[in-house]
């Protein structure tokens, strides 16, 4: 299996064999969280969550220990998948395990805790970025609004990238394309692709005034991207000031931001101010 010049580890044979060996097929109904504090808590919603959602092809291999004192099998990994397959197919379906002779909590405790505390779960851009391959529909058309007003997706701090993708996704799954493109041209009207344009709190920010003062016929954009362009030239100098009327009001983020706005906005007005 190694090879010259080459990163590969060399396994021997026999002994991958026997370890493969150990991955049977279980009874769940024999699966149970034998030694409490070796685990974390059950959580219902996450089960409930697995059951509703159920495809064989995630589930994976569990890892549990052999029969504790001739009964139950202590699951050090998977009982939340354990509990959901119990739950919508019955005690006696069989699901594939990696049976460890495993006869110490201790021993279980110190697995469980390296089981889950070496994984590395992706970030939100690599999530991102995988459900547009997977051609998810609300991430790929983001994706193509995103590229459309000159950004990209990148975890990168550089000009032009675009990482808020959680509030973005959530922002036009629940208020649609038009206003989400609202958003962005904003967004660029006022500060281009510089960097930190499209920061979380200014997307969710401009979100909120938009709700809030999208509709109304006598709000003058042209004026509001001009406050915007003289006070807050640089998209972290809007940040830093949303935050100071975060901490003064003790609002959310979001509302501070449109309070913000709303300030600047009724700067130069004598009249038809923002309420």
């Amino acid at each position: 299996m190694s090879a010259r010049g080459s990163n590969v580890v060399s396994v021997d044979p026999p002994r991958l064999r026997m370890r493969l060996n150990n991955v049977q097929m279980v009874r769940v109904g024999d699966i149970s969280v034998v030694w409490v504090k070796a685990q974390r808590g059950l959580s219902s919603t996450k089960v409930a969550d697995i059951v509703d959602n159920f495809d064989e092809r995630l589930f994976g291999v569990l890892t549990v220990t052999e029969p504790v004192d001739g009964m139950m099998r202590h699951a050090i990994d998977g009982q939340h998948r354990a509990s959901a397959v119990l739950q919508k197919f019955g005690p006696d379906m069989e699901v594939p395990c990696n049976i460890l002779n495993v006869t110490d909590p201790k021993v279980a405790a110190d697995l469980f805790f390296r089981l889950n505390t070496t994984r590395t779960k992706p970030n939100s851009v690599e999530r991102f970025n995988v459900a547009v391959l997977a051609e998810y529909p609300a991430q790929v058309a983001v994706n193509d609004m995103v590229m459309e007003y000159g950004y990209h997706v990148s975890s990168g701090q550089s000009a032009g990238s675009f990482s808020a993708v959680e509030s973005a996704v959530r922002i036009y799954a629940k208020r649609g394309e038009d206003h989400f493109r609202e958003i962005m041209e904003l967004v660029t009207d006022v500060w281009g692709v510089q960097q930190g344009a499209v920061d979380g709190l200014i997307i969710r920010g401009f979100s909120r005034f938009f709700l809030k003062h999208g509709d109304n016929k006598k709000f003058d954009r042209t004026s509001l991207i001009s406050q915007l362009q003289r006070k807050c030239p640089f998209p972290n100098s809007f940040v830093g000031a949303a935050k100071q009327v975060r901490g003064m009001t003790h609002t959310a983020a979001d509302a501070a931001t449109c309070a913000y706005m709303e300030g600047l906005y009724n700067e130069k007005k004598k009249t038809y101010k923002l309420r």
